[in-house]
């Protein structure tokens, strides 16, 4: 049986997510002008360079466009329902998958720029490598 909704102020929590949302959207906003000084301007990376830098931020638009739904399914579709908030909906689930990608991909670029720098070591990514701290999503 659900609480009677008088109990629990909703207003602070979802005031604050929505503040997080506008910012996300900014970041966002601000990455996407970015990208594109970026591949209009740069030059000397290649083209596979830049198509990961593409799906870096393909992986980004797919992962704001999960909190937006989840934020929506939260706040306008689940209103109200205060046992709703207690499982996590299902593009909050994916976007934890998004993330994983993505930061394999920007940590692999990380360890290959620092082995070029340091003039093709292969300890170097190694070292970088390990250091990371995959974890099975569950």
């Amino acid at each position: 049986m659900e609480p009677p909704a008088s109990t629990v102020d909703m207003h602070a929590t979802a005031g604050a997510a929505l503040i997080g949302l506008e910012v996300t959207l900014l970041v966002y906003s601000i990455n996407l002008g970015q990208l594109v000084v970026y591949l209009r301007h740069t030059r000397q990376d290649g083209v596979a360079f830049k198509t990961l830098i593409v799906i870096l931020w393909l992986l980004d638009s797919v992962h704001l466009a999960f909190i937006v739904m989840g934020f929506w399914q939260y706040a306008i579709t689940g209103h109200g329902r205060i046992h709703g908030l207690l499982r996590p909906t299902w593009p909050f689930i994916a976007q934890v998958y998004i993330v994983t990608v993505s930061n394999l991909i920007v940590h692999n670029l990380f360890a290959h720029r620092i082995w070029k720098l340091s003039g093709g070591r292969k300890l170097w990514p190694v070292v970088i490598v390990s250091r990371f701290r995959y974890k099975k999503v569950p």
